[in-house]
């Protein structure tokens, strides 16, 4: 073995040393993986201020559940969000773009896929009408033309009756509890009451923020959680906050959203509001494919609990991360007349620098050698590179490491630390071949793709 093949096989070890470890995947066992679909339609300012009350942060904590699905597993694609900041008017969450959307949905949705519905915002129910409503950003109280109805022929449980998808998720924020901006306008125009009779279909999974008779609340600001309660906790409840490093099912959503918010609302306010599963799915639903494989500490440790750590070392784009990697090798070679001891040892600084994440919301990440320190010893012969220190003697490697140094790698790094395309390579290893075109076989080997992403 030669002492440059040592040196890239070295280089080989730290490459592969620097790459994301992986987590530990969890069977879905649903059989065939269909597509995960989601609708997200959010109301912060109502068109008609007149009537309605605005309400804070619905935007705000909607785009973190987004944020949330596109890490466990659903593709920004198939992920539709209407709120009334947007400026594309498709997207502006009325009830015609609503049902719009569901009905495209419906066209394309199979058997193996998931359907999700998230909504935000007001609602009510009229005196002698059995059917609640939504309210979408142009609803006038006085048109229930202008309203989503949730039950009957066009209304959201019938629509959800009809998609063909095995899984199908409803989450209700909009308690029927005071809508208004004026108490006086309701008691005036339109007699409301807070009472919902129909029944949510077989099928259709559902959770609503509160019970008929309770408000939905948000934390006070001494609290510093710019959130309802409500989406708080199902947002870190998907998150695997409150799994103990266990998978993440539906039940368990249900369950620890249920708890912890009526928790909140009993010792905030000493109010009631308790989430409603208005119906649980049939069977397990896993909703996040990956487990992050972490210690959980005993109950005296200093550090924080599996459950509530998260990487974010690439949260911050264009703040560099350094890591220092050193290699030893030791070698005793024996021929029939003479022993030959080699050691080496290989020090390499790399800088880690995030960008923006991509449109899937996965890391970005830049990846350069900065620094290079090697000692060799072969039966008392030494070679000392530093590419730290100037005017250095040059030796056989000196080429190589410079070409190194020059060359970058750039990682697509997914929310569960796998690593899922790396580009640069081919220009990384043509730069090193140039140096010594004899290697360029022994570096393709190396550097594979997929030893680059292990």
């Amino acid at each position: 073995m030669t002492l440059r093949t040592l040196v890239l096989l070295a280089l080989g070890i730290c490459l592969w040393a620097t790459a994301p470890s992986s987590a530990t995947p969890i069977a879905e066992g649903s059989g065939k993986k269909g597509t995960q679909y989601a609708i997200l339609v959010a109301i912060a300012k109502y068109g008609k201020t007149d009537q309605w009350r605005p309400l804070p942060y619905t935007i705000e904590e909607m785009r973190e559940f987004r944020d949330v699905l596109l890490e466990t597993g659903f593709a920004k694609e198939n992920v539709e969000f209407l709120h009334d900041q947007q400026t594309d008017d498709k997207l502006r969450p009325t009830a015609a773009n609503f049902v719009e959307k569901i009905k495209i949905i419906l066209e394309e949705i199979g058997p193996d896929d998931t359907l999700l519905i998230a909504l935000n915002g007001h609602g009510v129910q009229y005196k002698d009408d059995p059917v609640g409503y939504f309210c979408p950003v142009n609803a006038d109280l006085l048109d229930k033309k202008t309203m989503v109805p949730m039950d009957g022929k066009e209304g959201v449980y019938r629509l959800l009756e009809a998609c063909k998808a095995k899984r199908k998720l409803l989450i209700v924020n909009a308690c029927r509890n005071d809508p208004t901006r004026d108490l006086s306008f309701a008691s005036e125009k339109v007699q409301l009451i807070d009472r919902d009779e129909t029944e949510v279909p077989k099928g259709i999974a559902a959770l609503f923020s509160c019970k008929p008779g309770q408000k939905s609340y948000y934390y006070p600001e001494e609290k510093q959680i710019k959130r309802s309660m409500f989406y708080h906790h199902l947002i870190e409840a998907w998150r695997g906050k409150y799994a103990a490093g266990e998978k993440v099912t539906l039940d368990h959503i249900f369950d620890a959203v249920t708890r912890k918010t009526a928790a909140d609302a009993r010792t905030i306010f000493s109010q009631s509001q308790t989430p409603w599963p208005r119906r649980k799915y049939e069977g397990e639903w896993l909703l996040t494919k990956y487990v992050p494989v972490r210690p959980v500490p005993k109950d005296d440790s200093p550090f924080p609990a599996a459950a509530e750590m998260r990487f974010k070392a690439f949260d911050r784009p264009g703040v560099p991360m350094f890591e220092e990697i050193t290699t030893v090798i030791k070698q005793t070679v024996k021929t029939t007349d003479q022993q030959l001891n080699q050691d080496q040892k290989y020090v390499s600084l790399i800088e880690w620098t995030p960008k923006e994440k991509d449109s899937d919301g996965n890391w970005v990440v830049l990846q350069r050698h900065v620094g290079v320190k090697l000692e060799i010893d072969i039966g008392g012969n030494k070679i000392v590179y530093d590419s730290t220190q100037q005017n250095l003697a040059k030796n056989p490697m000196t080429e190589f490491f410079d070409a190194l140094l020059k060359g970058e790698l750039t990682f697509v790094i997914q929310r569960d630390l796998t690593v899922k395309s790396v580009e640069g390579r081919d220009e990384l290893i043509r730069k090193l071949g140039v140096v010594e075109p004899e290697t360029a076989s022994l570096l393709n080997s190396i550097l594979s793709e997929d030893a680059c992403k292990a």
